[in-house]
Formats: C-alpha cells, sequence, structure tokens
C-alpha cells in the first residue's frame, strides 16, 4: 500500500528563509544588549539618529489615531501563510457541509438567510402558541373541577377567619351551629 505523500513542512523539513544583512545585525545588537542585561551590566539605550516627532494633534487636544490600513507587503505576506497552511491542512476531519450550499437559483446569499430565520420564527412562534394554549385549556379545566366538588356544610363552617377566642371555644361554637342546622 502507497503513503500518501505529506507536505515537507509536515515532515520536520523547514525551509530558512534570509532576512538580509540589516536584520542579522539588529538581531546580533539585541542579542547583545540582552547578555549584557543578564551580566547585570548597565546598559545605555542608544538614541536613534532621528529623534521622533511630536504626534500631531487632533481638535480634542489627543493624538491622532493612524488609519489602520494594511500595506501591499501585508497582503502579500498574509497570502504566502494562507498559501502555506492550505498546503498543509491535515484533513482529518471531513468537511462541515455549508447550510447555504444549497440556494435557489436567483436568491442571493442575504434573501437566503433571512428566509431560513422567517421560518425558524414562525416554527417557534407556533409551538409557542401552541404551548400557551394548552395551558390555557388545562387551567380551565382544573378550574371547573375544583367549581363542580360541592363543599359539605361541615367544611364551610370548618372554614373561615378567626375572631377571637380560644381554639375549644371555637369548636363548642361550631358544634353549636351544627347541631342547629340539623334540627
Amino acid at each position: 500500500m502507497k503513503e500518501p505523500q505529506r507536505a515537507p513542512t509536515t515532515m520536520g523539513q523547514l525551509l530558512e528563509i534570509d532576512l538580509g544583512e540589516e536584520a542579522r545585525v539588529r538581531n546580533a545588537h539585541r542579542t547583545e544588549i540582552a547578555r549584557r542585561k543578564a551580566a547585570g551590566e548597565c546598559v545605555e539605550l542608544e538614541e536613534s539618529e532621528h529623534p521622533t516627532p511630536k504626534p500631531r494633534l487632533g481638535r480634542d487636544g489627543k493624538p491622532w489615531r493612524g488609519r489602520k490600513r494594511r500595506g501591499s507587503d501585508d497582503i502579500q505576506r498574509d497570502a504566502l501563510v494562507d498559501a502555506i497552511l492550505h498546503e498543509n491542512r491535515l484533513d482529518i476531519y471531513e468537511p462541515v457541509p455549508s447550510l447555504f450550499s444549497k440556494q435557489p437559483e436567483g436568491l442571493a446569499n442575504d434573501d437566503t438567510i433571512a428566509e431560513t430565520f422567517r421560518k425558524d420564527w414562525e416554527e417557534a412562534s407556533s409551538h409557542a402558541t401552541l404551548q400557551r394554549q394548552q395551558q390555557m385549556s388545562e387551567r380551565a379545566a382544573k378550574e371547573k373541577k375544583k367549581a363542580g366538588q360541592e363543599k359539605t356544610e361541615e367544611e364551610l363552617y370548618m372554614k373561615g377567619p378567626k375572631l377571637g377566642g380560644s381554639r375549644s371555644a371555637r369548636a363548642a361554637m361550631r358544634e353549636a351551629m351544627l347541631k342547629a342546622k340539623k334540627r
């Protein structure tokens, strides 16, 4: 059985890219400064030849914020990174099918999203309405059942406000009322 060919970066074979002499000198200088700091020497930061210009102030007195525009170098670098990542992608999982890949002809993506949202909304609202109707009918059935149960005279005399007196006095009064009703 033949093993599929993999990208060289997955096998540990990375390409070294030369950044130029300027980058090499800058890295050596930074390494030297870091080594001196680690040794405990007092390191003075060298002032650059060009002093930093004063920031331009806006109407509110705060410095202007630069535009976050991407330059052509950034775009090229991103394209290179995307190409490398795409080349070295591991196909471990199957790609997830897009929900909107089966859109009908003539509808834009926004229209498709709006249509699916409308369908979901209608389904959810009809479900909620159905549940509400079931709860109302259950509540009405309980109330009807309660109304159908007649309370006996004893239960009517057993309930009610406590107008004072001891418990035994109230019980004696209740008994007297029940005897009077029976006669």
